[in-house]
C-alpha cells in the first residue's frame, strides 16, 4: 500500500481532473481492501510473536539484540509499518475516507494500537520485576571476595547484573 500512497502522491493534482477521478473512484475500494489486509496481516505478525512468547517464553527477535529490546523492537517496528498506512489514507482527499470501509480500517487500526501499547507494558513490567529482583539479590552479597589461592581480592557481582 506504501506505493500505491506514493503514486497517488505523485499524481497531485492529476487526481482532481475529472476524466482521471472517475478512473480513481472506481479503484478506491481496492485501496480500503488492501489497507483491510495489511492490518490483519500486522494483527497476524503480532499474534504469532505473543503467542511464541506464551509458549515458549522467548520472542523471536534479530539474532544480536536483547530479548527485551528486541520485543520493544518489534513492537515499535509494527506499529511504524501500520501507523505509516494509516496516516497516508487518511491525509487522502477522497470521499472514500468517509466509508464505512475507512469506519473499519480506523477501527481496527486503534485496536492493534491498543494491542501493541498493552504489549509493550507487560513486557516493560516483565523486566522491570526481574531487574528489581536481580538487583535486590546482588545486594545482598558482599562487594569483594578474597580469592584464596591467588591471594588477591575480586569483585562479585554475579553476570547476570553485569
Amino acid at each position: 500500500t506504501e506505493s500505491l500512497f506514493k503514486l497517488l502522491h505523485i499524481f497531485g493534482s492529476l487526481v482532481n481532473r475529472k476524466l482521471i477521478a472517475v478512473e480513481l473512484t472506481d479503484k478506491m475500494p481496492i485501496l480500503i481492501v488492501m489497507l483491510n489486509k495489511e492490518l490483519d496481516d500486522a494483527k497476524d505478525n503480532f499474534t504469532k510473536q505473543e503467542k511464541r512468547v506464551r509458549e515458549l517464553g522467548k520472542a523471536l527477535t534479530d539474532r544480536n539484540m536483547p530479548p527485551v529490546s528486541g520485543q520493544l523492537s518489534f513492537s515499535q517496528e509494527l506499529r511504524h509499518k501500520i501507523n505509516i498506512s494509516v496516516q497516508n489514507f487518511t491525509e487522502m482527499e477522497h470521499v472514500i475516507k468517509e466509508s464505512e470501509g475507512a469506519a473499519l480500517i480506523m477501527a481496527k487500526h486503534k485496536e492493534l494500537l491498543d494491542l501493541l501499547n498493552s504489549y509493550e507494558d507487560e513486557v516493560y513490567n516483565r523486566w522491570a520485576e526481574a531487574a528489581e529482583k536481580k538487583t535486590a539479590e546482588g545486594l545482598n552479597r558482599p562487594l569483594l571476595v578474597r580469592d584464596a589461592k591467588a591471594q588477591t581480592l575480586q569483585v562479585n557481582f554475579g553476570h547476570e547484573t553485569l
